[in-house]
This record gives C-alpha cells, sequence and structure tokens, in this order.
C-alpha cells in the first residue's frame, strides 16, 4: 500500500476530494516536534554546616588548652576521625585523659605529639605523621605564650618567648605545609583583638598577631587556604577563665562562650576573608553587679526548695536545713555567680541563714564585689585590676604583720612546744619573718622551728644568706638529721641550703625532705623576667622607686605610674623612702616610721638577691612541692612543678592544697595543708 506523507500546511485547509483519488493509500500527518519542559530552579535560603572528611586528618597546634580540647570536639562532632593535638607538656590533667579516652573508645584515632612547631624540623615531622593516616586537611594553630607588661618593663626576651608560638610555628607550618599538604582546607590562626583594637600590656603579643595575620593574607593572595581569626576574651575555657573568670569586662568587651565561638568559626570557615574577628560589647545590663537581679536568700530558697528562707530561724545553717552533695554544689555556684564568693563545702555546712542576709544587704549597700577574707582598704588613687595583682607579686603578708614583727629580732625561733622527733625548720618568705606560719606551725606534731632574716644577715647573695641560717641552725645542736621548708621566696634559700648540705654533709644536718611551700627558685625568677628591665637598664633612681612601689603595694593599692613619677622627683633616697612610709603609715597607723624604713631596706636587698640567684648544681635529693590551687599569677608562666625538674634530678612530689598563695598555710585551710605534710613526715 502507498503511504502518503502531509505536512502542516496541508492540514489547515481542507483537502480537496480530488486528492483522494489521486493519491490513493494511507495519509499521515507530520506533527510539530515535541519540546522538552524544562522546571524553572527555584532558589531559596539554608545555614550552611561546615562538615570534616573523616578521610583526612586535622592537626591542632595547642590542642590540649582549654579551647584546644572543645575544637577537637566540635571537628569530631562534624566527622572528622583522625586528629592530631600537640602540647609541650603533653597529657597533664585528669580532664585531658578523659577527652582521649572518650574520643578513642568511639573509635576516634588521635594521637597526642609534644613536636614543637617552632622548629622546622618538627613541624615538618608532625606534618608528616598526620599524612601517615590520611591526607592533612587543615592545620589550626592555637598556641600562645602570654609575657604581658608595660612598653618600659617589656624586654627582647619577652618578645622572643611570644612571637615563637606564633610567628615562629606559623611560619614553620605555612612553609612545611606547601611542601607536604597539597589536599589542605584549611590554614587557621587563632589571633586575638589584642591586635586589632589593642590591649593595654600587650605590645608583644598584638605585634605577635599581626604577623600571623600578615601571613594568612599572604597565603589568601596567592589562593591557599588561609584565616586568622581575632578572637576577643573568651569564657568557660582557656586563660581568661583561668585567671578572672567569664564575667569580667576586658578592654571594652565580655568573654564570648565557647558555643558562641564555634558557631562563629562554622560561619568563617565558610568565607574568604583572611582576617576576621569575633567580639561581645560590653553593655551596661550585663555587669556582674546588675547581672543577677533575683536576691540571693530568693536563689538559695529555690535550691532548696523553701519558699521563702527569710522567715525561717535565722540561726540555722544549711547543713541543718539537709544540704546534700547535689545541693551543696548548687548553692556554691549561686554564690561564686552571684557575689564572687568562694566557700568550702564545709564552709557552706556552716553558713547561716542570718549570714545570708548579711551578704544580700552588703550587696545592696554596695555595687562592688564581695569576696572572703578580703582586707581592702580605702583608697583616693585610681588603681587598676594590674596593680591589685601587682601587689601579690613577691608576696604580701606585710599588711597582717604588727609594728614588731615587721623586723626579726631572732634568726632561729621555736614556733611550738615540742621537743621529741626530727625537727622541721621553715625558711621565712619575702617578709624576712615567719610570724604569718604560726597557725600552721601550732599543728604540727613535731619540733617547729622558723628560720628568720635579722638586720645581722648577710645581704649580698642568697648562697651566703644559706651558709648563714645553717651556722645558726648548728648552734642549736638539735638533731643530726631535720626537715627543711621554705614558703615563697624562702623557697630558694631552703633549695641552696639543701645543696650545701649536699655538698657538705660533714659539716651540716642531714636534710630528710626538701618542702616547697608555693615556692621554687624558678618562681623568683618569673618574677625577675617581669621587673628585669629596671634593675639592669635602669638609673639608681628609677630602680629605687620601683623598688618602692612594690613595697608600698604590699600594703595598698597604688596608681604605680602616678607614684613612681613623684617618687623620681625627690632629691634622695632617704625622702622617697619617706613618703612612701608617710603613704603607708596613712592606712596602717599601728606601724612605726622606722620599722618601715628598716623592713624596706631588708625587703630591696632580698629582692636584689633573688636577681642574682641562679642554682650552680642539680639538686639530688627527693623535694616536694606543696602550691595552692590559686596561686600567683607568674606561676601560670612555668611548669605544673614551678620548673624544679630543672634543677633537680632527684624525684618531685606535688601536692596541690586549696586556697591562695596567702590563704593556704592560714586558718582551715591550714588543717587541709596539714594532711600534705603528715604524710611527708610518716615517709
Amino acid at each position: 500500500m502507498i503511504q502518503w506523507e502531509l505536512e502542516k500546511a496541508h492540514i489547515s485547509t481542507p483537502l480537496p476530494s480530488r486528492l483522494w483519488g489521486i493519491c490513493p493509500g494511507r495519509h499521515y500527518i507530520d506533527e510539530e516536534p515535541q519540546k522538552k519542559i524544562v522546571p524553572t530552579p527555584v532558589q531559596f535560603k539554608a545555614l550552611s554546616r561546615t562538615t570534616c572528611n573523616p578521610e583526612k586528618s586535622y592537626v591542632i597546634i595547642g590542642g590540649l588548652g582549654g579551647f584546644g580540647l572543645e575544637l577537637c570536639q566540635w571537628l569530631v562532632e562534624r566527622g572528622a576521625t583522625h586528629v592530631v593535638l600537640t602540647s609541650r607538656s603533653g597529657l597533664k590533667t585528669g580532664y585531658q585523659k578523659l577527652c582521649v579516652h572518650r574520643w578513642k573508645k568511639e573509635n576516634i584515632n588521635i594521637i597526642v605529639s609534644k613536636l614543637n612547631a617552632t622548629k622546622m624540623d618538627d613541624a615538618k615531622a608532625l606534618l608528616k605523621m598526620a599524612a601517615e593516616f590520611k591526607p592533612v586537611a587543615a592545620i589550626f594553630n592555637l598556641a600562645l605564650v602570654l609575657r604581658d607588661a608595660f612598653m618600659e618593663n617589656q624586654t627582647v626576651e619577652n618578645f622572643k618567648e611570644v612571637c615563637a608560638s606564633k610567628v615562629i610555628s606559623t611560619l614553620n607550618l605555612d612553609a612545611a605545609s606547601r611542601e607536604l599538604c597539597p589536599e589542605l582546607d584549611w590554614f587557621v590562626c587563632f589571633s586575638s583583638i589584642s591586635c586589632g583594637r589593642g590591649n593595654a600590656g600587650q605590645s608583644n603579643y598584638g605585634y605577635a598577631n599581626s604577623v600571623m595575620e600578615r601571613i594568612c593574607e599572604e597565603r589568601s593572595k596567592e589562593g591557599l587556604p588561609g584565616l586568622a581569626i581575632q578572637w576577643g576574651a573568651i569564657g568557660d575555657v582557656g586563660v581568661i577563665e583561668d585567671t578572672v573568670g567569664s564575667d569580667v569586662v576586658v578592654g571594652g568587651t565580655i568573654p564570648q562562650r565557647i558555643n558562641s565561638c564555634l558557631t562563629v568559626m562554622d560561619k568563617f570557615l565558610q568565607q574568604n576573608q583572611p582576617v576576621v574577628s569575633s567580639i561581645v560589647p560590653y553593655q551596661q545590663s550585663e555587669t556582674i553587679g546588675q547581672k543577677t537581679s533575683k536576691p540571693v536568700l530568693f536563689n538559695i530558697g529555690e535550691i532548696f526548695g523553701i519558699e521563702d528562707i527569710s522567715a525561717i530561724n535565722p540561726e540555722i545553717s544549711l547543713g541543718e536545713l539537709g544540704m546534700d552533695s547535689l545541693i551543696a554544689v548548687e548553692v556554691k555556684q549561686s554564690l561564686e555567680r552571684d557575689l564572687d564568693l568562694v566557700l568550702t563545702i564545709p564552709e557552706l555546712r556552716q553558713l547561716k541563714v542570718k549570714d545570708l542576709k548579711k551578704l544580700e544587704g552588703a550587696r545592696k549597700e554596695t555595687n562592688t564585689t564581695i569576696t572572703p577574707e578580703s582586707k581592702t582598704k580605702p583608697t583616693s588613687d585610681s588603681t587598676s585590676e594590674s596593680n591589685a595583682k601587682a601587689a601579690e607579686k613577691i608576696h604580701g603578708h606585710f599588711s597582717s604583720l604588727s609594728s614588731k614583727e615587721l623586723i626579726a629580732a631572732e634568726t632561729i625561733i621555736q614556733m611550738n612546744s615540742l621537743k621529741t622527733g626530727i625537727p622541721l625548720f621553715i625558711v621565712h618568705p619575702i617578709e624576712g619573718t615567719v610570724a604569718m606560719l604560726n597557725s600552721l606551725a601550732q599543728l604540727i606534731n613535731l619540733p617547729v622551728y622558723g628560720i628568720q632574716c635579722t638586720p645581722e644577715a648577710p645581704s649580698e647573695t642568697i648562697e651566703q644568706l644559706a651558709a648563714w641560717y645553717w651556722k645558726h641552725i648548728n648552734t642549736v645542736n638539735i638533731s643530726n638529721s631535720i626537715f627543711l621548708a621554705g614558703y615563697s621566696f624562702g623557697g630558694s634559700v631552703a633549695f641552696e641550703m639543701c645543696l650545701q648540705a649536699e655538698r657538705d654533709p660533714q659539716h651540716h644536718a642531714k636534710v630528710r625532705n626538701l618542702i616547697m611551700l608555693d615556692g621554687s627558685p624558678s618562681l623568683m625568677s618569673a618574677y625577675i623576667r617581669v621587673h628585669k628591665k629596671h634593675f639592669q637598664n635602669s638609673s639608681i633612681v628609677e630602680k629605687e622607686a620601683e623598688a618602692l612601689c612594690s613595697y608600698v603595694l604590699q600594703f595598698v593599692d597604688i596608681n604605680t605610674l602616678e607614684f613612681k613619677k613623684e617618687l623620681m622627683s625627690l632629691p634622695s633616697l632617704a625622702d622617697r623612702v619617706k613618703i612612701s612610709v608617710e603613704r603607708i603609715s596613712a592606712t596602717y597607723k599601728n606601724l612605726h616610721s622606722e620599722n618601715l624604713t628598716l623592713a624596706f631596706d631588708l625587703y630591696y636587698k632580698k629582692v636584689l638577691m633573688s636577681f642574682k640567684y641562679i642554682p650552680k648544681e642539680k639538686l639530688k635529693k627527693e623535694v616536694t612541692l606543696i602550691k595552692a590551687s590559686d596561686s600567683l599569677e607568674m606561676t601560670k608562666n612555668i611548669s605544673e612543678t614551678y620548673d624544679l625538674e630543672k634543677v633537680c634530678d632527684g624525684k618531685i612530689i606535688l601536692y596541690t592544697a586549696e586556697g591562695t598563695h596567702t590563704t593556704f598555710i592560714q586558718g582551715k585551710r591550714a588543717k587541709d595543708l596539714l594532711n600534705f605534710l603528715s604524710n611527708i613526715f610518716s615517709d
């Protein structure tokens, strides 16, 4: 059969009838070609979310710090299965070990390394180690070293130490990653707002962060990953939390909570700017004093489930109200948060309802923070928080001493009435007297003798002073063996005494155990690093003025810059000492000016001795360090054992006692300290 195909044009009009006759057979109509219907794309907003590749590895420099552990957990939650953490000291706290244990239990490959990225060979070895597992996807540099001081106090050594962790390590990681990490997705450096906005006393830290940011900018220009995050103060974990807490105002900002930091970083990792910042501006409503609108009594009542705790008997203690361990923790946190009042659990149990009412009343009358055991004196000078901390630098029981106690009259004094047992000799702190250790001595079940610095004692070197003390110990002729302890500054003297006893055992009593009470030679060295400039490159007048400022700060708060300027304008040392003594006497009227003047002279000589002391050899004997849980600020710049491992070949035993550098030896906390001492004496 014949087939005919008709075009579209033939269909538009009726076909002529003759066509059917001319063209017999089947007729087909040519249809229009079909067009595919393409759906119109619809765009809508979505939240991006950073994820990690489980087939790659992640490196965190400074990964065992507070933020480092949180960052590692965040990476694991986002899919990372291979993480390398670096730390100079390795795993040293129970929490760090717990975190690593949990990750390994979840089959996360966690490697903790002590390789130092400030050395190029170590930086390459670190990245090669990570690449052996999986290709390196990210490098996070969280390392930091703080050596804060005003420019007039800064030294070349301070700048070098701060820049090593920031600048040198970042340069090494930059160079090594270009060679060894072809699949790198992120190169992140943690900078600081002290670089972007500035912060008093952190010129070296700001400089180091600025160099690090320039490295990230250069990487970004070359098409390589590079991100520097200028963080403000960070709360919950890290340096700020450890030193001043999460509710402080720092440079017009308040600490940013760690969850907020991680949320912000999620966004930063998905944009292309090389330098970004994240801060939480300070708002008036967020001050500590105004943050808690509910009364203290109301909060405590809620914890106990009591509707109106103020209506019950004010003589009832919290322990009598039925405070178990869980309630005690909540009450402790409430008082710390609302009043900045730190109490132990036993102290909380003894706290009465009437005591809470007094605390509540004090908070209403003044908008300042309430702290226990405070000896704050009113002053007309405007002072900063740094001045308050400066008063703790070489340490300060001066203000608790009577006029007679300022100057020691005897080199060796018996501090308790016991006669039997191996005696304990305790070397004085910077004050030169052991009066502040009396309460502790009364608790010890051994004869206790105090070693004090009288005006006749040598004042040139610690070696001479140690020999002088040995001479007086030998004249007492008590025992062939002794326990020897040193508190604060006395730790350096006791250490040297122990060295001399090891060097010449025939002429010295045997030291059974050397006990450091929150002290060590390195503790004084840390103080030296802060104030070294004033005692090396300054004029005699400036040295004297600096020493007098430090001395006066042991008693009262002052504006150090203004007071130092005033002292330097005076013509003689006698005039400078006179003005300083008058400033102290205005608050402490019971202290005689003659004793204050002589006490300064002895104090100044001990400071100079500390500057010159370097142990000439290592100690072979076992050493016990009992440090305060909330010790001096400068201890954060040395090791957990106060760098004793650098000057000791023997075993180092570490105990941590509750309290500050001044309070852990006094009152109820002295009883806790006694438990550690009893363990030492019984061995």
